[in-house]
């Protein structure tokens, strides 16, 4: 049978479209399907991480900066809005436990939906033809036809859219201590000159013009400064450990305006742990929970039997266990998490966050990838609707067949040609991101993490060597080279020492040394040197 003009054209059109669709979907030649794990990633520029811990008017702030440059020693001025309480040394592990955990919500992968998309494309527009060039019996056979493609679009169509010291008068030093790396002294200034001097004979680098305008501003508020040295090994680029201070203040304040003045853009992740919903004009509030206390039992170790504190998301179902988390969250708490680019200009004030009552949310991102999939199943969403609609128009506006189809296949072109030229827009109008991407097969995932575990608890009970060793350090060390060892046949990512997501830590209790890792949410999973203590 030959086809006539207009079905021909039908013919390539509905070709084209299931083309365009199976350009997204590539082939899976053993039939599985492995999603990819999605996780924005912040530009190229110097990025802060923060914690900010308000409670009962005293802030604790925990800083983890980036540095890049030549030598081993950096000199770093913090201002606070009053004299700092007390100093510790911060771990990396609860902010990656944070960034890791509290992602927005990124739209990557959907191919997973995309076979559901093009049947139910196909299944649409053949009944459309099919009520364009053969006309059922009666009107009962037409509306049990377009009953059953509203039952269909219903329920299969996806959702969419969705050494310090002070010799001037003009300084006042309050308090110096070593912590981890750094050494610290808690400074009070009368005026920017007298702070300068004191930097420069206590080796810093001196303050230069648009500084001490900062700075003076600062001590007109009665601030207080923290002079900070780090000791560092090698050059580049590098992430000390974070340092953490409280403070008292009437305000939840991140300082900036004398990062401001290195004349360059900060990218700024801010974790903001308080009883309510914490905003920022300057920074995009990314994803937000309220948490609730619960315990479960520990996963192996000399604690088996023990209970596990943890928190959970109300309404993204977030579990946090970080040990370090444990300490600074409470019961009901609220997580915010701020992020952006600031420029200069932008850090011409600090950030001073406002507390609102408010639901948790989640920011919605797409990747290139989802952004493209996202508009070609909002088009064909569209396309499926219109149709239903336009067969309603023809059935009940047109008495004859041939108007009816005269109707249908000039208003399917047009709507078809529309649909095509508007998945470019709809593309670009999405917010869209840089992700790093994680295959199952090819990098972490909890599954075969815990059974990469597994084998690594055996590996390091079998060790006698291990059960001597009574130094931190050696132990961590001697654990090390064993994950090298066994890493190109059980382990397909790299390990090292540190409290955060999959890696791991070297402890000690009445029993003696165990090695501690981290998964994905921050959880201690102990795996102790004697099997007998895990009985």
């Amino acid at each position: 049978m030959i086809l006539n003009h207009s079905r021909t054209c039908w013919l390539c059109y509905l070709l084209s479209v299931l083309l365009l669709l199976s350009l997204t979907v590539p082939l899976q030649a053993d039939g599985k399907y492995y999603p990819e794990k999605v996780y924005k990633t912040p530009p190229r520029i110097p990025h802060q991480r923060a914690i900010i811990v308000y409670k009962d008017g005293i802030e604790k702030l925990i800083i983890e900066s980036e540095l890049s440059g030549p030598g081993q020693e950096f000199g770093w001025i913090i201002p606070l809005p009053a004299k700092p309480l007390t100093f510790e040394k911060s771990t990396p592990g609860l902010i990656k436990t944070l960034e890791l955990k509290l992602q927005p919500e990124i739209v990557h992968d959907s191919r997973k939906s995309l076979p559901s998309i093009i049947s139910m494309v196909v299944f649409f527009t053949i009944v459309f033809l099919i009520f364009m060039y053969n006309k059922p019996k009666n009107l009962m056979a037409k509306v049990l036809c377009i009953l059953i493609i509203a039952i269909l679009s219903s329920v299969g169509l996806p959702v969419m859219m969705g050494g310090l010291s002070s010799a001037y008068e003009m300084i006042a030093v309050h308090q110096m201590q070593e912590v981890g790396s750094y050494q610290l002294a808690v400074l009070e200034a009368r005026d920017a000159d007298g702070l300068d001097t004191w930097l420069r004979e206590n080796s810093y680098a001196g303050l230069d013009i648009s500084d001490k305008q900062v700075i003076e501003d600062y001590i007109k508020e009665n601030w207080y400064f923290v002079a900070a040295r780090l000791k560092r090994e090698g050059e580049g680029l590098s992430r000390p450990h974070p340092l953490a201070m409280t403070f008292p203040t009437q305000q939840v304040i991140y300082p900036l305006r004398l990062t401001g003045t290195v004349g360059s853009d900060v990218y700024l992740d801010l974790f903001v742990i308080c009883d309510k919903k914490a905003q920022c004009e300057r920074l995009i509030l990314e994803c937000s929970d309220t948490f609730q206390l619960r315990h479960k039992k520990s996963y192996y170790g000399n604690s088996i039997t023990s209970e596990l504190p943890w928190y959970q998301g109300i309404v993204h179902n977030i579990d946090i266990g970080h040990p370090q988390a444990i300490d600074l969250m409470w019961d009901g708490c609220f997580i915010s998490r701020l992020s952006g680019t600031l420029t200069p200009q932008l850090m011409q004030t600090d950030l001073v966050l406002s507390l609102v009552k408010g639901d948790a949310q989640r920011k919605c991102y797409y990747s290139q990838q989802g952004a493209i999939l996202t508009a070609i199943s909002f088009c064909s969403f569209i396309w499926c609707i219109s149709l239903i609609i336009l067969l309603f128009v023809a059935y009940f506006r047109y008495k004859t067949q041939e108007k009816q189809k005269a109707m249908l296949d000039k208003a399917g072109k047009q709507l078809l040609v529309i649909l095509l030229l508007i998945v470019i827009p709809i593309y670009l109008a999405l917010p869209k991101v840089k992700v790093q991407t994680h295959r199952l097969s090819k990098h972490i995932h909890f599954v075969t993490w815990r059974m990469n575990l597994d084998y690594l608890k055996e590996t390091f009970q079998e060790n006698q060597q291990l059960k001597q060793i009574q130094d931190k350090d050696i132990m961590a060390q001697k654990v090390l080279e064993i994950i090298n060892e066994v890493s190109d046949s059980h382990l397909d990512y790299d390990i090292k020492e540190e409290d955060s997501p999959f890696n791991f830590t070297v402890e000690k209790d009445e029993t003696g040394l165990f090695i501690r890792f981290y998964d994905e949410g921050g959880f201690p999973i102990d795996i102790s040197l004697n099997p007998d203590s895990q009985e």
